[in-house]
C-alpha cells in the first residue's frame, strides 16, 4: 500500500511552503524508504521552486540534503539495512545503461534525474529513493554536519579532486555554503589554499576553515599577490562577478572551474586560453562513488560543515534568512 506522510510543497512557483499530505509509493525492488531527521537548504531548491532553470515541476517538496534512519528497503538492497543512517543528494536516478553510468559516472548521465524534480524531497517526514543514489552515513558525521555534504560538499570536492596535483596552489572564490567546504577539502588535500572573497568581512572565517592566504577581489594589493600563480580556482560564486579578473590569477596551464549558476555570458578572448594555456570547466556534483569517498574523506579528516539548526516548522522562515544572505554557512532543519 502506498503510505501517507507529511511534506512541505511548493504547490507552484513564488509561493511559499504549505505542508500537505502526500503518498509515497510502496516500497519496490532496489529502493528504500527513509525517515527524514535533517535537510539542508541550498540555493538549487530556490532556483527549483522558482523554475530558474526550467525543469521544475508543480507540486514539488523540495529538499536534496537528506539525512534520516532507513526504515523499509526493497527487495536486492545490499549495501544498506533498516535502522541505518542514510543520506541522499541531488541525484536520484539515472539510466543505468549509458557510457557514462556504465564507467560510475551516473552524474553525467544525459537521463540522469534530480531528486526534486523526479520525486519528492527531503522537506517531508519520509522519503522515497533509488537505494543507488542512498549512502550509508559514516559514523564519524553528525546528522546536522553530513546533510550540506550531500549537494555542496560533493559539488566541491569531486572538482578539486579531479584536478588536484602535489604541490598545487588551489584557490577558493566565494567563502559562502560551499566555500568553506572546499577550503577544508583542499586543506586536507595538501594544497596551498586561497581564500579569494570581495570584502574582508569573511577574513577571519577563511583562516579558521583552512585558508593560507586571503585575498580581497576588491583590493588591487590583495590581486595582486597572487597574479598568474593560482594553479586551480574552484568558483563557487553564484552572483555576478568578474570571471576575467579570476582567470588572470591562474598559472600558466592553470583551470578555473566554474561551479555557481547565474545568467552572466563568461566573454575571453581566445589569448586569454592560447598564451598561458589555461582552461575553463565546470563539474557537476559527483556520482554515487564520488559521493561515498567524499563521505569517508569528510569523516577521516573532520570536515565540519558551519551550520544553523532550524526547526523543519519553520522552513518558509529558513528561505527568506537565506535569500537575505544571512545563512552562516548552511541552514539545516531538523525534523521532530
Amino acid at each position: 500500500m502506498p503510505l501517507q506522510t507529511q511534506a512541505y510543497v511548493a504547490v507552484e512557483k513564488g509561493q511559499k511552503l504549505v505542508q500537505q499530505t502526500i503518498e509515497l509509493p510502496e516500497i519496490q525492488p532496489g529502493h528504500v524508504r527513509i525517515q527524514v531527521t535533517h535537510c539542508g537548504l541550498c540555493h538549487s531548491d530556490l532556483h527549483l521552486m522558482e523554475d530558474d532553470l526550467g525543469i521544475s515541476q508543480y507540486p514539488m517538496v523540495p529538499g536534496h540534503e537528506v539525512v534520516g534512519i532507513v526504515e523499509a528497503i526493497g527487495s536486492g538492497v545490499k549495501h544498506l539495512k533498516i535502522g541505518d543512517r542514510a543520506g541522499v543528494g541531488w541525484l536520484s536516478n539515472s539510466c543505468g545503461k549509458c557510457k557514462q553510468c556504465e564507467h560510475e559516472q551516473e552524474n553525467l548521465c544525459a537521463n540522469n534525474e534530480p531528486l526534486i524534480v523526479a520525486s519528492k524531497g527531503g522537506f517531508a517526514d519520509e522519503l522515497d529513493v533509488n537505494a543507488h543514489f542512498a549512502y550509508e552515513i559514516p559514523a564519524g558525521l553528525t546528522s546536522e554536519n553530513a546533510a550540506p555534504l550531500l549537494c555542496a560538499g560533493i559539488t566541491v570536492y569531486n572538482p578539486i579532486k579531479r584536478f588536484f596535483e602535489e604541490g598545487m596552489t588551489v584557490a577558493v572564490a566565494g567563502i559562502g555554503g560551499l566555500g568553506h567546504l572546499g577550503l577544508q577539502f583542499a586543506k586536507q588535500m595538501g594544497a596551498r589554499v586561497v581564500a579569494i572573497s570581495h570584502s574582508d568581512s569573511k577574513r577571519d572565517e577563511a583562516f579558521k576553515h583552512g585558508a593560507d592566504i586571503f585575498v580581497n577581489s576588491a583590493n588591487p594589493e590583495d590581486v595582486a599577490q597572487v597574479h598568474g600563480e593560482i594553479d586551480l580556482i574552484i568558483d563557487t560564486i553564484s552572483a555576478k562577478h568578474d570571471f576575467v579578473k579570476l582567470f588572470d590569477m591562474l598559472a600558466p596551464n592553470g583551470t578555473l572551474c566554474v561551479l555557481g549558476i547565474t545568467n552572466e555570458e563568461l566573454k575571453f578572448l581566445p589569448a586569454h586560453l592560447i598564451l598561458t594555456q589555461k582552461k575553463i570547466t565546470g563539474s557537476a556534483v559527483g556520482s554515487p562513488k564520488e559521493m561515498a569517498e567524499m563521505l569517508d574523506f569528510a569523516a577521516k579528516h573532520d570536515i565540519v560543515t558551519q551550520t544553523e539548526l532550524m526547526p523543519m516548522d519553520q522552513i518558509n522562515d529558513a528561505i527568506q534568512k537565506l535569500l537575505r544572505n544571512e545563512a552562516r554557512y548552511r541552514i539545516v532543519l531538523e525534523n521532530k
